[in-house]
């Protein structure tokens, strides 16, 4: 196990260092520039080319980019009042880590136990609406789904708040609900399929042959195997709810991630483009780290490091 993470940690470090440098290579040759927006003589925009550094040779910039990085530097942003990147990352990232885990766990939690029961209920009333909920969620955007909560619940009934507020949390409801409908349809649809197909096969009837209860089985063999494909697509939708919504941050007013990103590809704000992209990747790598140690976890059978029992 030590080996196999210290191999897979490697592999971050090198995944990282390519997607830095892809990333601040494909900025550099974005059109235009942070300044475009302002109103500037020509000898104004070369006094700020030239004070941040942007007439240099690309090789000069990515060698202080990265230098700065190995310092824990960041960079400062050419549109918000040269703010340290780093600052504004993390100003933002508790709201959409707190709308974003909410949206998981509620999700997660709800999609399990529907495509549980669908499955041990198949063609059931249960069934049917899971199969429903699958197909709405899958079918219709977040964004859609919060505009209308927002205008019944937020504005016709006035039984929740229109707007996030970082200080009331359920001005959270809303946005966190819009965002885990489609965690529910994805893992009811998930859980469903893979639970059905797990209660026919053979070690299952081997099971129950053996005198185990009906409950025995299906919790301590057949949701257990049932929740690696789970636990595989929840991975990634962890990142995606974090980082948010971009449109379902801007309809309930979130300061996330993804509303600063969108304005920082839209002002050409590459310290700030660099440093979320930096961020998400770090969080990426990590959840599938973490997503492949849960195998083990939830399944000792699975080994991490091919099948040497001693590591």
């Amino acid at each position: 196990m030590k080996k196999y993470i210290l191999v897979r940690l490697l592999y971050m470090v090198i995944a990282i260092a390519l997607i830095v440098s892809i990333t601040f290579l494909l900025l550099q040759f974005m059109p235009g520039s942070p300044f475009n927006d302002l109103q500037l003589t020509p000898e104004q925009r070369v006094l700020l080319d030239e004070k941040y550094g942007l007439n240099d040779p690309i090789p000069v910039k990515y060698a202080r980019y990265v230098s700065n990085l190995f310092h824990g530097e960041l960079g400062t942003s050419f549109i918000f009042n040269n703010q340290d990147v780093s600052d504004m990352i993390a100003a933002r990232m508790s709201s959409s880590v707190r709308v974003g885990l909410q949206a998981l766990v509620c999700g997660s939690v709800i999609g399990v136990l529907l495509g549980i029961v669908a499955a041990l209920k198949r063609n059931s009333f249960w069934d049917h609406l899971t199969t429903i909920i699958a197909v709405i969620g899958v079918s219709i955007p977040a964004f859609v789904i919060g505009s209308l909560m927002q205008y019944y619940f937020g504005v016709k009934m006035a039984i929740l708040p229109v707007i996030y507020d970082k200080g009331n949390a359920v001005s959270t409801i809303m946005p966190t609900i819009a965002l885990a409908f489609s965690v529910i349809a994805t893992t009811a649809k998930y859980m469903r399929n893979e639970l059905v197909d797990i209660i026919n096969s053979d070690y299952i009837l081997f099971a129950r042959s053996k005198g185990l209860t009906g409950s025995e089985v299906i919790i301590k063999h057949a949701v257990r195997n049932a929740l690696i494909p789970v636990v595989t697509i929840l991975g990634p939708m962890t990142i995606s709810l974090i980082t948010g919504s971009t449109v379902v941050e801007r309809i309930f007013s979130v300061p996330g991630l993804g509303n600063l990103l969108v304005t920082s590809i839209q002002n050409n704000d590459y310290f700030v483009i660099l440093g979320e992209g930096l961020v998400f990747s770090l969080m990426f790598l990590s959840v599938v780290l973490v997503v492949d140690i849960l195998y083990g976890l939830i399944d000792p059978r699975i080994r991490l490091a091919g099948g040497n029992h001693n590591e």
